[in-house]
């Protein structure tokens, strides 16, 4: 590999489509870069903790505080979440493109990840959706119990979405489908090589 790879960023809300858009991404990726685009985002993070995640997570997310449903990290996930953008950035200059599903939940996240990626190739995309559409989705997903929570929660990060970070792509999954998303976003990433 000669120079640094390109750092790809996804990020909106839970329910938007960032992990099927990304893994989508992954498997069009030769059409813009030679070479694997390397998932190291949130999704994949919290994989790695592997049947004992549940253990863990009253430390990754915070439980609801007051009826704010906003998403707060615990201490462990507050940390993941710092250093994603990190491990992002170091295997990047080692030349991997890099893919990261990320949360941007408040500006310290997002000005972290701009600090790590600054000077690499890289494009910023956020997804968003139609509130009701998104509250669906997020309701759809997990237990009864736990759907209006996520539902709310959703909403609270979609209100959240355009004040964090500066993307450089935003795109409406309400009615695209994930190949249009990927259509988009890897035109994106070839006018940026091309740069």
């Amino acid at each position: 590999m000669s120079g640094p790879g390109f750092v790809l960023v996804v990020d909106g809300p839970s329910g938007v489509g960032t992990s099927t858009t990304l893994a989508a991404l992954q498997e069009a990726w030769p059409q813009v870069r030679p070479g694997p685009l390397l998932d190291v985002g949130i999704d994949r993070t919290l994989s790695s903790f592997g049947p004992e995640l549940g253990r863990w997570w009253d430390l990754i997310e915070a439980p609801e505080v007051s009826g704010d449903v906003g998403g707060h990290w615990g201490p462990l996930g507050r940390e993941l979440v710092r250093t994603i953008p990190a491990v992002a950035a170091v295997w990047a200059r080692a030349g991997w493109d890099v893919g990261l599903d990320h949360v941007l939940r408040d500006r310290s996240t997002a000005t972290e990840l701009r600090e790590a990626i600054a000077e690499l190739p890289h494009l910023h995309v956020g997804l968003t959706c139609d509130p009701v559409v998104l509250e669906d989705r997020a309701r759809g997903a997990g237990s009864p119990e736990t759907a209006d929570l996520r539902g709310r929660k959703s909403l609270a990060e979609l209100a959240m979405f355009g004040g964090v970070a500066q993307r450089d792509l935003v795109l409406d999954t309400t009615e695209m489908d994930t190949d249009e998303l990927v259509a988009e976003i890897l035109a994106a990433v070839a006018d940026r090589l091309r740069g």
